[in-house]
């Protein structure tokens, strides 16, 4: 059998956790049946990731721009199946929303989440309907569609009616962390980023879902009742500023906002942390929750769409409407004793067990094999 994985809405470094899914799961893909060979499509964008080669794996890198939304959706239509008739693929697989409509081969679709539905206020109206329509059609037209959630596959259902039983379930892996963590110097990276001792951690991210607004009331609300600060990984919402002087606002000492951090150093900033928040109102899958687990670090996350369900019960959660209801979790999470901690960590453990690249794999390698049948 050969393989199509499309990954032409691959935008290294833009489109968060599709960007992780798609690496990881090329990588882990090939090690499960060495019959099956793939051939991986790419952007010119995506063109430099490293994806390994060998006698299973060939990648090619195609003559389109991803940042182009129109001209790489034109691509997938009309180019793209052309490659595939060529390359005698005999299942397309596109991770990213959208693929070919109409292709000699069978057809899979991974639809993370329907956020386009349900947060749309985090797209531009164009944008937004175009998204809805092409992840509409291809959906519908493919043979089967891929989901990473049980909330986002009845998000699917409700918003496409998507027959339940024509979508699959492949829960992701803990983000990079699964590879060998880089051996990092602490106390290089503590002074490279200007670190407290004590500090809170969390992501940061320009879409108003990501609730980062709330975040900082909440953490704001009650920030004498402790000495930690809060340290944000990436940027903030467009328009939202910390005050810069301290002697006026005092939060503004406390608030570290460190912009883009590489992938090599978020284990290490998890890890020595107090506490990860995840905030956010809407969430496919959530793999920060993953990704603190894995480091080892207490979560309080957002109660909403799919964290639960990926968090289990190693998290303390919350309601992200309620700033109130965030600055006491984060009183609570902080203030927990010994015994409360073990067992929250335990419970983590357990949890991690449930996802891995290989688990992810075999449930997406099941789906392929599942079509010819």
């Amino acid at each position: 059998m050969k393989i199509g994985i499309n990954l032409l809405y691959l935008l290294p470094g833009e489109v968060g956790g599709t960007e992780t899914y798609g690496i990881c799961l090329v990588e882990a893909l090939p090690e499960l049946d060495t019959s099956i060979a793939y051939i991986v499509y790419l952007n010119r964008e995506s063109s430099k990731i490293s994806i390994p080669v060998s006698s299973q794996v060939k990648v090619i890198n195609c003559p389109v721009n991803a940042k182009n939304r129109i001209a790489r959706y034109l691509y997938e239509q009309f180019v793209l199946p052309f490659h595939l008739w060529k390359d005698h693929i005999d299942l397309v697989h596109s991770l990213g929303y959208v693929g070919p409509l109409f292709t000699h081969c069978k057809k899979i679709v991974t639809i993370p989440d329907t956020n386009f539905y349900d947060v749309p206020e985090s797209f531009s109206p164009l944008r937004r309907v175009v998204l809805a329509l092409v992840s509409e059609l291809a959906a519908k037209l493919s043979d089967h569609v891929l989901t990473i959630s049980e909330f986002s596959k009845q998000q699917i259902h409700k918003h496409i009616n998507i027959p339940l039983e024509k979508i699959s379930v492949t829960h992701l892996g803990p983000g990079w962390l699964e590879k060998p963590v880089p051996n990092v110097d602490w106390e290089t990276l503590k002074c490279r980023y200007a670190l407290p001792e004590k500090y809170i951690i969390a992501f940061g991210g320009g879409a108003q879902h990501k609730n980062i607004r709330r975040l900082l009331a909440a953490y704001e609300m009650k920030m004498s009742n402790h000495d930690h600060s809060l340290v944000i990984m990436g940027h903030l919402p467009q328009g939202l500023k910390i005050p810069s002087q301290p002697t006026i606002d005092p939060m503004s000492a406390r608030v570290h906002c460190l912009g883009f951090v590489p992938t090599e150093d978020i284990y290490p900033l998890l890890s020595h942390a107090a506490l990860f928040v995840l905030p956010t109102l809407y969430e496919g899958f959530g793999l920060p929750i993953l990704e603190a687990q894995y480091a080892g670090v207490p979560v309080a996350a957002s109660s909403a769409a799919s964290l639960p369900e990926i968090g289990g019960n190693g998290a303390y959660y919350f309601d992200p409407t309620s700033v109130e209801s965030i600055s006491d979790a984060i009183q609570h999470s902080l203030r927990i004793n010994a015994s409360e901690a073990n067992l929250l960590q335990d419970a983590a453990r357990l949890n991690l067990s449930r996802f891995s690249w290989r688990i992810t794999a075999k449930s997406t390698l099941d789906a392929y094999r599942n079509q010819f049948t």
